[in-house]
C-alpha cells in the first residue's frame, strides 16, 4: 500500500476512487497565486497554455518557487513521505482549442512500488461552461500498462464511451482536485468568454529504503547461484 495521505479516510477515498475533492487554499492564497500569474502572463494564451512550456528554465524555476511559498504548508500538512515535482500555472481559453481529450498522465514511477499524484487547484471556480474537469471514478484500476507521449492509450478505441461515463467536478476556487496519475480524465471546450486559471504541483511516494532494496536485490542474485 503507498500511503500518501497524511489523514486516512482520504487515503481510503483516494485508493478506491483514484481521486479527491478537497478545500485546499484560502481566498488570499488564490489572489496570490492569481497575481503572480498575470505577472508573469498578462495576456491570454490562444490555446491551453502550461507555464511547463516554458524554454526558459531559470523563469520556471521563478514560478516554481513563488508558487511553493505560498502553498508549501498545505501541501505538507496533506501528504507524507513524499517528493515534490514542482508547479505550474495552467490556462485554459475560451474556444476549441481548450479541449482536453480523454486520457490518462504520464507514468513517472515504477506504480506497483510507489504513488504519484497531481494536485490540480483552480483559481476561478469551474462548472460545465468553462470546461470543468471529468473524471471516471476507479479507472486507475483499470490498467498496469505504461503510458507515456509517444505509446498509444490502451483506451483510445473507447474513449467517446468513458466520456459518457464520466463525473463533471464543478469546483470553487481554491479546492483541490488531487489524482491518481493512471486516472482518466478529461474536459470540455471553455465557452464561458473568460480565461481557466489553475495551478497544477505534482508529487510521488519516496522510496522505501534504497539500502533495503539493494539488499533485496543482493539476496535474490545470492539465490541464483
Amino acid at each position: 500500500m503507498n500511503f500518501i495521505f497524511k489523514n486516512a479516510a482520504l487515503q481510503k477515498q483516494f485508493d478506491t476512487e483514484g481521486y479527491i475533492v478537497i478545500p485546499f487554499l484560502n481566498s488570499g492564497q488564490v489572489a496570490q497565486l492569481k497575481a503572480l500569474y498575470k505577472k508573469h502572463f498578462p495576456s491570454e494564451p490562444d490555446a491551453f497554455y502550461s507555464s511547463s512550456f516554458l524554454n526558459n528554465a531559470d523563469l520556471k524555476k521563478q514560478i516554481n518557487e513563488e508558487t511553493d511559498s505560498v502553498i508549501s504548508e498545505n501541501i505538507n500538512n496533506t501528504f507524507t513521505n513524499f517528493k515534490s515535482l514542482g508547479s505550474s500555472f495552467l490556462s485554459k481559453p475560451s474556444g476549441k482549442t481548450g479541449i482536453m481529450p480523454v486520457h490518462q498522465d504520464w507514468t513517472v514511477v515504477d506504480e506497483s512500488i510507489f504513488a504519484s499524484v497531481t494536485a490540480w487547484i483552480p483559481l476561478t471556480d469551474t462548472f460545465e461552461k468553462n470546461g470543468a474537469i471529468k473524471v471516471l471514478s476507479g479507472s486507475h484500476l483499470f490498467s498496469s500498462a505504461f503510458r507515456g507521449p509517444t505509446i498509444p492509450s490502451v483506451f483510445q478505441h473507447i474513449e467517446n464511451e468513458i466520456l459518457k461515463r464520466m463525473t463533471t467536478l464543478e469546483m470553487k476556487a481554491g479546492e483541490a482536485f488531487i489524482f491518481n496519475h493512471a486516472l482518466l480524465h478529461a474536459s470540455s471546450e471553455n465557452i464561458s468568454g473568460e480565461e481557466r486559471i489553475a495551478l497544477l504541483t505534482d508529487c510521488f511516494t519516496k522510496k522505501r529504503s534504497c539500502v533495503f532494496i539493494i539488499k533485496m536485490n543482493m539476496k535474490k542474485l545470492k539465490s541464483m547461484k
